[in-house]
């Protein structure tokens, strides 16, 4: 057979390129040669030049990914009322591509990493040389609320008469909108899902793919003001904008936590394991962790107001307290918790905003949201999942990389030396000793 190249610069590849498409794909025992019948290199090239817009034409997976568009609610001027929310003009979202979250697991249950995972919790002790064990907290697999909820699990399919086996999936969510150049404005805003069954010391290296893709959430985008004034023939305010954004964040987690996965946390799917004993296995999130900006979104509050964390129901005023005992006693009777008091609080105002053309920034809605720093929006978490107890502000938590490690601590360490330097500029000197 005679190999003819004609692009001359590609000849110093041609030779090792030929070798290793027949040492490793054509002799290789799996190798189908009827694989080729029909085959165009000219067909192929289009399908993989037309990759963007139609990405299963030329990867077929059984978990692919999808492009969506989620659609947002336009909120009215305040002269504008409408009969009902059915009648409200939308504002489709283009651009968001993404995984299902069953989908997802599978395929993770699916590779040889699945092997290592931790399916049945458990409580771990360390016994010094005097005195009794002592608990271990370190994996989220032996955490109390990993045991409660395998343990709650595992009494409901019992008392169904299931004697199955049953595993809870432990999803750990991260997400961060990214800027992709130093000069420019391009940026991503990925997210990510990781399993708690996985050990910590796994999911932390890079080199194990531990974190999976799951979507990726688009931009309100370039067109909605002039979409917004060609509806109203007025241009939005800021908190029309603001709003908006508000709706997009929930309205993308609407589209990932679809029926069959609201399906799977409620009801479980049968799954075989590598060990080929099919299990009921049941996804549960544990933890999602975002920096401050994506947690007042997520959280459904306001950004550094009146009681400004996504946790608990300190207020503004009282956050130089933290630390202390006060501290602490507000973190433990004052947390925020999903409750259907709220939900008709904010049911109620998104009524008088859509529909009755009360404006955002209006006493109404600072008198009725305004106590606990609430946005006239409903979680798609706890749209989907509240009647199934799931509360989503307990799933909310640090993200040390973002909040503490990347940039906030050199900050307060070169505030420290500064107060160091104010009080005693030899101990600097000292500092630098230790």
């Amino acid at each position: 057979m005679d190999w003819h190249v004609n692009d001359t610069s590609t000849t110093p590849k041609s030779l090792p390129h030929l070798k290793s498409l027949v040492s490793n794909i054509i002799t290789r025992p799996g190798f189908d040669p009827k694989a080729f019948e029909g085959f165009s290199a000219e067909r192929e090239q289009a399908r993989i030049d037309n990759l963007h817009n139609n990405p299963a034409s030329v990867i077929r997976v059984q978990d692919p990914w999808t492009a969506a568009s989620p659609l947002i609610p336009l909120c009215p001027p305040t002269t504008v009322t409408y009969p009902n929310v059915s009648s409200l003009p939308s504002f489709p979202v283009d651009g968001m591509y993404h995984r299902t979250i069953l989908g997802l697991i599978k395929s993770a249950l699916s590779e040889p990493a699945a092997e290592q995972f931790h399916l049945f919790p458990f409580e771990q002790y360390w016994q010094p040389s005097s005195g009794p064990p002592q608990r271990i907290y370190s994996e989220v697999y032996t955490s109390p609320a990993f045991l409660d909820e395998h343990r709650a699990i595992r009494e409901s399919l019992l008392a169904k008469g299931i004697t199955a086996e049953s595993v809870v999936v432990g999803l750990t969510m991260w997400s961060d909108s990214t800027h992709l150049t130093q000069f420019g404005s391009a940026s991503l805003w990925p997210v990510y899902v990781g399993f708690a069954n996985q050990s910590k010391y796994t999911r932390g290296k890079p080199s194990t793919f531990s974190s999976h893709h799951l979507a990726y959430i688009p931009k309100l985008g370039a067109t909605f003001e002039q979409v917004y004034f060609d509806v109203f023939n007025e241009a939005p305010t800021r908190e029309s904008i603001t709003q908006a954004r508000r709706e997009l964040v929930h309205a993308v987690w609407l589209v990932l936590l679809d029926d069959k996965f609201v399906h799977a946390y409620v009801y479980g799917f049968d799954w075989v394991y590598w060990d080929n004993i099919t299990r009921r296995t049941f996804p549960r999130i544990f933890t999602h962790a975002m920096d401050y900006q994506e947690k007042v979104l997520l959280a459904c509050i306001k950004f550094l107001a009146f009681c400004p964390c996504p946790r608990c129901l300190i207020r503004k005023a009282q956050i130089p307290m933290l630390g202390t005992a006060a501290d602490d006693h507000i973190r433990a009777t004052q947390p925020r918790f999903d409750n259907e008091q709220d939900q008709y609080d904010i049911k109620s105002i998104r009524k008088q905003v859509y529909l009755k053309g009360v404006s955002l920034a209006s006493k109404t809605v600072k008198a009725v949201l305004g106590r606990k720093s609430w946005t006239p929006i409903r979680s798609a978490f706890s749209s989907r999942l509240f009647e199934h107890g799931f509360d989503y502000l307990k799933v909310i938590v640090p993200d040390l990389l973002h909040e503490f490690e990347l940039g906030v601590w050199k900050a307060i360490f070169i505030h420290l030396i500064r107060i160091l330097t104010a009080y005693n500029s030899e101990k600097v000197i000292e500092l630098n000793r230790r």
